[in-house]
């Protein structure tokens, strides 16, 4: 439920932005919003928006230079959408049967998207990806790392969309890491590199992140004035090395932003929450290939007029 929440929440944002963008008409724009959220339905029912639920306002840098959304503030450049299903919005809450045995009867999930029209930072990506032995475990498509390909070959095709020439290296990570292709501006070779690989071994994402942050600080390859993106996915709980929190901290130095994914299994997600929070990043968790694919994809068009600000 929460997983539905996030789309039909996200993609009303982005629905109702690209109208903001276009128009400059926030009444229009949030009557797209809500008919986007209708189409899209959430535990079985239309999500059904209320006016309270969609707040515009404006996205600039506060004193400290920090991106911050302020509600109400016009020109509106930005708008948030607070989604969720609750006794006040949503239609209700969500029945629970087993977990009454719990002392709850009902689930209660609220989620908040911010999305600015402002262009987004033009940006370096390393796209760091686990090739463990768990990797070739069966999902309902295939294997993980055969969705893993599908949802990576989305990443690139959604790069070559958008206005900026990003630049994209690739490293990969086991119970080591390697880097597979530094920093360049053709993807094609990103993705053969990748679909070589045969997982195996354990998994080191400290080694991945320290793999990914070699692509980023290469001073004669990346760009100086842009933003540095590590795009880092996993589909286990770490298990081997030293903490993956010492390498996001190193990575904060470096003035890396670490976007993390989990895949398939629950497993990890605490910690990548916590790696993708030190660096003032995201995490990311996908179920089944058609999040994965979602995640990429959006990830890649980040660079467009639209961008997901931390709410």
């Amino acid at each position: 439920t929460k997983t539905q929440l996030r789309v039909s929440t996200d993609l009303a944002n982005r629905a109702g932005s690209e109208t903001l963008a276009r128009t400059k008409n926030s009444n229009l724009a949030g009557q797209v919003a809500k008919q986007i959220a209708l189409a899209n339905p959430v535990s079985n029912r239309p999500l059904a928006l209320q006016d309270s639920q969609l707040i515009f306002g404006q996205v600039g840098k506060d004193n400290a230079g920090e991106v911050r959304f302020s509600p109400g503030t016009q020109p509106f450049n930005a708008l948030r959408v607070d989604g969720g299903l609750t006794s006040q919005v949503g239609g209700g809450p969500v029945p629970l049967f087993f977990a009454g045995m719990l002392g709850t009867k009902q689930f209660e999930p609220q989620l908040t998207s911010i999305v600015t029209t402002q262009g987004a930072p033009k940006r370096d990506i390393a796209a760091v990806i686990d090739i463990t032995g768990s990797m070739n475990s069966h999902t309902r498509t295939g294997t993980r790392f055969t969705d893993l390909l599908v949802a990576y070959n989305a990443l690139v095709v959604a790069l070559n969309q958008t206005d900026d020439e990003e630049k994209l290296g690739l490293a990969t990570y086991s119970t080591s890491s390697k880097v597979e292709l530094p920093l360049q501006s053709a993807y094609g070779p990103t993705i053969t590199a990748l679909s070589a690989k045969r997982p195996n071994g354990a998994t080191n994402i400290h080694s991945g992140i320290q793999a990914g942050r070699i692509i980023l600080n290469n001073n004669a390859l990346r760009r100086p004035d842009v933003e540095k993106v590590m795009v880092l996915m996993t589909d286990g709980l770490h298990n081997t090395g030293p903490s993956p929190v010492l390498a996001a901290q190193d990575a904060k130095a470096d003035k890396i932003r670490i976007i993390t994914i989990t895949f398939d299994t629950t497993s990890g997600i605490s910690l990548m929450r916590q790696v993708a929070d030190i660096t003032g990043g995201k995490h990311f968790h996908a179920p089944t290939l058609t999040e994965l694919r979602s995640i990429f994809q959006d990830i890649g068009l980040g660079a467009e007029g639209l961008q997901y600000v931390d709410p």
